[in-house]
C-alpha cells in the first residue's frame, strides 16, 4: 500500500435525523520520519510521481527474494537503486526505517536480522533521532536529513544506474553491475572515471574485476557518454530536487551485467537504447594487443601492423590476440619510410605533441627520433608522436583518422606481395 489515508467525517443536519457520512482521503507518502516504517506492502512516492521506493522482487527471479530499492513508478521493472543487493529477505516481514542509533536500515522483524544499514561518522551534541527524516525526491534521490542537513543520499551511493542530477566528479563514484538480469547482487563489472585523468577528457573505464575491460577514447567520439556523467541542465543548481523543469528524467545510464555501458532514453513511456559500449569485440581494451589492429568485419578480427609479426604465434592463430605483435626489423636506420593507414582510431595518448608547419615537418620529426614508431598529423598543424606501444587500434572506423606507421623497405615488399590488407598509402 503506497498511500497515507485519513478518515474524516462530514456532518449534515437533516431534520429529523443527524446524518454522518465518512470519506477516506488518500495521499502518496513522500517522506518517512523517525519512528515510522516502510513495510513490505508500502512505498514512498516522489512528489511528482516519477519514482517509487519500497520492497520488490526482480522480474523473473527464482524463489522468494525481497529487496529494497527505487524504481520508476510507471515502469516497475526498471530499478535504479538497490539497498540490500547482496542480502535479500526471504519473507514479507521486512521493514525500512531509521533505527534507534540513527542508522537507515532494512530489518527482518521476525528474525531481527539487519539486511542492510548505513551509518556515517557524523556527530553533534544536539542531534536527536526525532529530527531525522527520509525523503524521496522527484529526481529519484533518497535523502536522509537531520533538520535541513543532508546526512546521506542514494545519489552519492549508486548501484548500477546513473541518473540526471547525479555527479561523477569524484573518482570514488562507481557504478557496479548486477550479477545477472534478475539478480541485483554485486556483479563482475564496474565503471568509473579514470583516476589518472588529470585533464578534462572525462575518460571512463569499465573494469572486469581488477582488469580494464573498456576505456573511452577521444577519437571514437564517445564524449557523448561522458557527458551523461555531468548532466546539469543550463540554469539549474545541484540541489534543485523539487524543480521538475530543471530535471530531464528521460535518460539513464546503466552498467549492464553483460559488461556494456548503456544509455537509455524514454519517449512516450517506452525505453530505447541509444548508445552502448563496447559495441563489438574491437572495443574491448587491448583485444588485439600491442601493434595489433582490429576489424570486427573480418573473419579473423586482429592482424599485426605492417612491419610487425605475432609475438606468440601459436596463441595468435588459436584466437588469443592479447600478446599482440612485435617488430620484424628493429634497426633504426632501416625503418626510414612510413605507411599511412586510413580510418584508424587509437588510444589517444601520444607521448609527444608539436605544432608544425606541415605534415612533412611532422614526418621528419619522427624520423629524427629513433624511438618514434608512428605519427599523426591534422589540419590544425598538430603533430602527435608515439614512441611506445600502440594499443586499441581499430581500422575502417567511421570516425577514424590517418595514422603513419614507421616501416622498413623490406616491410613494403611484404605489402606489395599481398601479405597485409590495410587501407594505406606510402607517406
Amino acid at each position: 500500500m503506497s498511500t497515507n489515508c485519513m478518515l474524516t467525517s462530514m456532518f449534515i443536519l437533516y431534520i429529523p435525523v443527524l446524518l454522518c457520512s465518512f470519506h477516506v482521503y488518500c495521499a502518496d507518502r513522500i517522506s518517512l520520519r523517525y519512528g515510522e516504517l516502510i513495510r513490505d506492502n508500502e512505498t514512498l512516492v516522489s512528489p511528482g510521481g516519477e519514482f517509487e521506493f519500497g520492497f520488490f522482487s526482480p522480474s523473473g527471479s527464482s524463489g522468494y527474494k525481497r529487496y529494497v530499492g527505487i524504481w520508476y513508478k510507471w515502469d516497475k521493472r526498471t530499478v535504479v537503486w538497490v539497498a540490500n543487493r547482496d542480502d535479500p529477505l526471504v519473507n514479507s516481514n521486512g521493514t525500512f526505517g531509521i533505527g534507534t542509533n540513527g542508522t537507515l536500515q532494512v530489518l527482518d522483524t521476525s528474525s531481527r536480522k539487519v539486511h542492510w544499514y548505513w551509518k556515517d561518522d557524523y556527530w553533534c551534541d544536539s542531534c536527536t533521532n526525532a529530527n531525522m527524516t527520509v525523503n524521496l525526491k522527484e529526481s529519484g534521490n533518497l535523502v536522509l536529513y537531520y533538520n535541513e542537513t543532508r546526512l546521506w543520499e542514494s545519489f552519492e551511493n549508486p548501484t548500477d544506474t546513473f541518473l540526471p542530477r547525479m555527479s561523477m566528479m569524484s573518482s570514488t563514484m562507481i557504478l557496479t553491475s548486477w550479477r545477472d538480469r534478475d539478480d541485483p547482487g554485486i556483479g563482475n563489472y564496474t565503471i568509473k572515471k579514470d583516476p589518472l585523468d588529470v585533464g578534462d577528457l572525462n575518460t571512463l573505464i569499465i573494469y572486469q574485476g581488477n582488469t580494464i575491460y573498456w576505456k573511452s577514447m577521444k577519437d571514437d567520439r564517445l564524449s557523448t557518454i561522458s557527458d551523461y556523467f555531468s548532466m546539469n541542465p543550463s540554469g539549474c543548481k545541484r540541489r534543485s530536487d523539487y524543480d521538475k523543469s530543471c530535471i530531464d528524467y528521460n535518460v539513464r545510464l546503466v552498467m549492464n551485467f553483460s559488461g556494456m555501458i548503456e544509455v537509455w532514453k524514454e519517449k512516450n513511456r517506452t525505453w530505447s537504447l541509444i548508445q552502448a559500449e563496447p559495441r563489438n569485440i574491437c572495443g574491448v581494451y587491448k583485444f588485439c594487443g600491442k601493434f595489433g589492429s582490429c576489424n570486427p568485419n573480418n573473419k579473423l578480427p586482429c592482424k599485426c601492423l605492417p612491419g610487425f609479426m605475432p609475438d606468440v604465434p601459436e596463441k595468435w592463430h588459436s584466437g588469443d590476440f592479447t600478446n599482440g605483435c612485435s617488430e620484424n626489423n628493429k634497426a633504426c636506420g632501416d625503418r626510414n619510410t612510413f605507411l599511412s593507414l586510413k580510418m584508424m582510431i587509437r588510444e589517444d595518448k601520444p607521448q609527444e605533441s608539436y605544432m608544425v608547419n606541415d605534415e612533412n615537418e611532422c614526418k621528419e620529426t619522427c624520423l629524427k627520433n629513433c624511438e618514434c614508431k608512428s605519427y599523426s598529423y591534422d589540419e590544425q598543424d598538430s603533430c602527435q608522436i608515439w614512441t611506445q606501444d600502440l594499443l586499441n587500434l581499430q581500422e575502417e572506423h567511421p570516425y577514424g583518422q590517418n595514422l603513419s606507421v614507421r616501416v622498413a623497405i623490406s616491410d613494403i615488399g611484404n605489402l606489395l606481395s599481398g601479405r597485409f590488407y590495410f587501407l594505406y598509402e606510402f607517406a
